[in-house]
């Protein structure tokens, strides 16, 4: 007779810190994504070149901090700092967390350059983002070292552009890393090696997305025409969520592990799950969008004025943030092992 032995929650070792750092990952890649975009996207838009710059800026300066922000997490809970700064190089064997950290080297290196190239020199973009950025390191007395380093350096648009698209390259690899550094894990059915990774890359686009055009709106005119496409994107990276999502439900349901993770999601975790999840990270921001189109579709903005369509919009980028969180977290806390079974 078989006898099946329950296994622990992996979320007794993989936490909240781990569900951070895999959000900080998504982050810096959508972030940097939607940076670059916008960049390639000047190029044929100059009548919102102040728009561009300006989320250009804000997509490499955030993109940078979440990369250093995961670098601190994941270095936080090894618990042996010097050692976890040295792992890619120190370590032997070849697993997710060595590419990962050297994907996200790369990476943060790449970004670091690009915001040099369009922040400092003598043709840098000034907009409110670069004279922020500018007044913090003439604090630390960097800013004519970086200038130097940026005029020395940069090279034309056509090469910016290319250096640029190895940097989306990357981006794309560290949002699919953070869903493989949990997919790895083969026991655990919530953590699909498929699904889990193309849901984390949707979430990162969302995420990345949210949280620039929500910078970019705040500091600059209100413009309907790049607005409504950030949120036609961000709609169609929440359709393909949705549908992920949906397609997981149904091929765990009736698979030992996944049973569990399911019974987890519809109790315990379920105002997180259906509220913070579904509902805040997805569903309103997804109607929202189409509200808010066809408000200017029907030239209403006389009967709403813009700063209402403003906070509208930095609401609805806020909300799908929120739920890239929520929805790592729950993915952590709803994972359960497959019971091992003896014969």
């Amino acid at each position: 007779m078989a006898i099946e032995i329950p296994l622990s929650s992996p979320s007794e070792e993989w936490g909240i810190t781990i569900a951070t750092y895999l959000f900080m990952g998504a982050l810096a890649g959508g972030a940097y994504l939607t940076g670059y975009i916008s960049k390639v996207w000047s190029e044929h838009d100059p009548k919102q070149n102040n728009f561009h710059r300006v989320t250009t800026q804000f997509g490499f300066l955030i993109g940078l901090i979440g990369t250093l922000l995961s670098g601190l997490l994941i270095i936080s809970h090894l618990g042996a700092p010097l050692r976890a700064i040295l792992f890619p190089i120190t370590f032997s064997n070849i697993t997710w967390t060595t590419i990962g950290a050297w994907v996200f080297g790369l990476f943060g290196s790449l970004i670091s350059i690009q915001l040099i190239w369009n922040v400092f020199g003598q043709d840098y973009s000034s907009t409110s983002v670069s004279k922020k950025v500018r007044w913090m390191t003439t604090q630390l007395k960097l800013t004519s070292l970086l200038d130097r380093v940026s005029t020395a350096t940069r090279p034309s648009r056509k090469y910016q552009l290319a250096i640029g698209a190895v940097g989306a390259l990357f981006a794309l690899a560290a949002m699919g890393y953070t869903g493989m550094a949990i997919a790895s894990i083969d026991t655990v059915p919530l953590w699909d090696r498929t699904l889990i990774p193309i849901l984390f890359v949707a979430s990162g686009i969302s995420i990345g997305i949210g949280i620039v055009l929500s910078f970019t709106v705040a500091v600059t005119e209100l413009d309907q025409t790049p607005l409504h496409a950030y949120g036609a994107l961000n709609s169609i990276a929440i359709i393909s969520q949705i549908g992920v999502i949906t397609w997981l439900w149904l091929r765990i349901s009736d698979v030992p592990g996944g049973r569990e993770s399911i019974e987890l999601l519809t109790t315990d975790y379920q105002l997180l799950f259906f509220g913070g999840v579904l509902g805040v990270g997805l569903l309103v921001p997804l109607f929202g969008y189409v509200g808010l189109v066809a408000v200017a579709k029907r030239n209403i903005f006389d009967r709403v004025t813009s700063i209402h369509i403003r906070y509208g919009y930095i609401t609805l980028f806020g909300f799908v943030v929120v739920g890239g969180l929520a929805l790592r977290i729950t993915m952590i806390l709803a994972g359960v092992h497959e019971p091992l079974v003896l014969a």
